[in-house]
Parts: C-alpha cells; sequence; structure tokens
C-alpha cells in the first residue's frame, strides 16, 4: 500500500509513477476464521410433553478451530430466533418441549485456535409437534365414608390423596399437581347400602400440558339406624 494506514493497494498490475525512491506498506490482518458446513438438524417430528426429544446436529469443520453450537426457537421461517437457556440463563436445547408447534434451528460456531476469529453457519429449521400427556394414576384417593340414613349424594363423600404420574419423564419428579373430584355423571347418585365403585376425574393443574384421565373410587356406605 502506499500509506501506512489506507492508501492505494499496490500488486502486479500496478505502473510505477513515482521516479524517486519511496516506501510502501505491507497491511497485516488475522486469518479468518473458516465456517462450518453441512450443518444439518434432525429431530423427532413429533412427541409427547415430558418424554425426551430425540435430536442430533451435524456438520463438518476445519482443524485450528473449536466448536460450539447454540440452539434457537424461532418461527416457521427461520426467523425472530430466540437463544434457548436453562433456569440459569445458561445455552442448552430443548429436551422436554412443551405441548405445541415448536420450530428450532441450530448456529454452529467455529473459533480459531490461534487467534480467536470466528465463523457461524446456520442450521436447517425443524418442526417439533408437542402433544399433551395424559398422567397415569399411581395411587387411587379414598373416598369417605357415607350414611344411608342421611341420604347423602355421592357430593358429600371427600376425595384425599391420590397420586397421578407422567411416566415419560425419565429423571426428575414425575408426579404432577392436580386434585380428584367426582365425574359428574356420578356426583349426584345417592350410593345404596354396601360397597360401590365410582367414577373419579383427576383435574391436573398444568392444563396446557395435560389432559384429564379417570380412574374409579370404591365408596362405603353405612347406616346409623338402630332397627
Amino acid at each position: 500500500y502506499t500509506q501506512k494506514t489506507g492508501g492505494t493497494k499496490v500488486d502486479e498490475n500496478t505502473t510505477v509513477t513515482t521516479a524517486a525512491n519511496h516506501t510502501l506498506y505491507a497491511h497485516w490482518h488475522l486469518t479468518p476464521a473458516l465456517a462450518p458446513y453441512n450443518v444439518k438438524l434432525e429431530m423427532d417430528a413429533t412427541g409427547v410433553y415430558g418424554k425426551r426429544i430425540y435430536h442430533h446436529v451435524g456438520y463438518s469443520s476445519y482443524d485450528n478451530h473449536t466448536k460450539e453450537t447454540t440452539w434457537y426457537a424461532c418461527d416457521e421461517n427461520g426467523d425472530n430466533g430466540i437463544p434457548i437457556t436453562d433456569e440459569n440463563g445458561d445455552p442448552t436445547y430443548p429436551t422436554t418441549p412443551t405441548a405445541g408447534v415448536h420450530y428450532y434451528y441450530v448456529l454452529v460456531t467455529a473459533t480459531r485456535k490461534d487467534n480467536g476469529l470466528q465463523a457461524s453457519t446456520k442450521s436447517n429449521v425443524v418442526c417439533v409437534t408437542v402433544t399433551k400427556a395424559t398422567p397415569k394414576i399411581s395411587t387411587k384417593p379414598t373416598a369417605a365414608t357415607l350414611d344411608l340414613a342421611k341420604g347423602n349424594t355421592l357430593a358429600a363423600s371427600t376425595l384425599t390423596g391420590g397420586v397421578a404420574k407422567n411416566y415419560n419423564i425419565r429423571s426428575g419428579p414425575d408426579e404432577v399437581a392436580g386434585r380428584f373430584v367426582w365425574k359428574d355423571a356420578t356426583v349426584t347418585v345417592k350410593p345404596p347400602l354396601g360397597w360401590r365403585d365410582y367414577a373419579v376425574v383427576f383435574q391436573p393443574n398444568d392444563t396446557a400440558n395435560y389432559e384429564t384421565t379417570e380412574t374409579t373410587v370404591r365408596v362405603q356406605v353405612t347406616c346409623s339406624h338402630k332397627f
């Protein structure tokens, strides 16, 4: 170059027009990073809430680079990407997405080991549809005893206890928060003396990710009349 900063580039085609000794300057720059290539994201197209979603990020890269993968949630066109983070704000990937339709892509970044320059390549966009989970009743609730002499309907029998679980969850707590209630069709029934089974519905608190589910609970009816 003709100047230490800026100036005109001099190459083999440059005509010398200065009829005197003069100084030319070499401009140095860092070697650019080489972006990863053949970047491809694969994921399960469907899933159920709580179940881990299979994924694989494939790519090719060059030596003398370190590689890092960052996940993004986006729209169907791959725009408006939002980095996926865990509860601590650290980058992560969508292991158990919520129920609904999701779009994802990954950004694979290569960093040169010798100078720290970076180059990135964006993957294809994938669509994952997650359906609501149906809890499984692991422990049925207990129904309070009714008195035939009082003529109580089933609604008077209080339900206590009971546990519903999401067995799709392989690590961490799998108990589903919610409550057990008598099914509408049976709540006005007046149970006869003895033992009978009646329908009960488990209502999850998280209705966005869980369906209701049913079971039966046995109710005992006694009589306080003395004959």
